[in-house]
């Protein structure tokens, strides 16, 4: 009786390493498309060239925007309906 359950241990230790190598393969795999996805995404991006003007231009709509949002948030919530 004990061969048995020495056999079974043994078969069921075997299968859960199988299927720990199993899960990691499919992972590897899945984060390797996901890191060539990136790669091509990233590889069709262009690079803009900025000038310091560009940036200010930038770093004013920014700020327009966050005052504008800050009056509209000032205004109070609306009443019920």
């Amino acid at each position: 009786m004990s061969l048995w359950c020495a056999y079974g241990v043994t078969a069921q230790e075997s299968a859960e390493k199988v299927a720990k190598k199993v899960v990691a393969s499919v992972d590897l795999q899945l984060k390797q498309g996901t890191l060539d996805r990136l790669k091509t995404d990233r590889a069709t991006l262009a690079a803009v060239p900025t000038t310091p003007e560009m940036v200010t231009e930038a770093e004013e709509i920014v700020a327009s925007a966050v005052e504008q949002a800050t009056a509209e948030c000032s205004r109070g919530k609306p009443g019920p309906l």
